[in-house]
């Protein structure tokens, strides 16, 4: 029970954190940042917002699975002569991989919607 709200906090606490970066990394139109003119700020500006910040999980998505493929060798180095250390790694690979065309195949989809939505 205490881990649990222990884990609440952290999601919170870089949920109200996650703000301050996705708008330090240019996720946010100029636009629409700050104390600019919400007139300015209509529906592309939103639509812009919403794709940039998907882009930057992709992107987090794929360093994750980069993290993935180093542990994976490291497991197989490492391994050598253990058969049960070989497989781990080589399971460790395979959900890479899974995880790479996963994340490829979603920043696809997202670029055809955007496209098709932005017309």
């Amino acid at each position: 029970m205490k881990n649990k709200r222990i884990l609440i906090l952290m999601v919170v606490v870089i949920s109200f954190m996650l703000v301050n970066v996705v708008s330090a990394a240019g996720l946010v139109p100029d636009e629409c940042r700050g104390d600019a003119d919400l007139s300015t700020c209509n529906l592309s500006s939103v639509e812009a917002t919403i794709f940039n910040i998907a882009e930057f999980l992709l992107g987090i998505a794929g360093s994750l699975a980069l993290l993935m493929f180093v542990y994976g060798g490291f497991l197989y180095i490492i391994g050598g002569a253990s058969e049960k250390q070989v497989g781990k790694a080589k399971d460790v690979f395979k959900y890479a991989i899974t995880g790479l065309i996963i994340i490829f195949l979603s920043g696809l989809i997202l670029r055809v919607v955007v496209q098709a939505l932005a017309g």
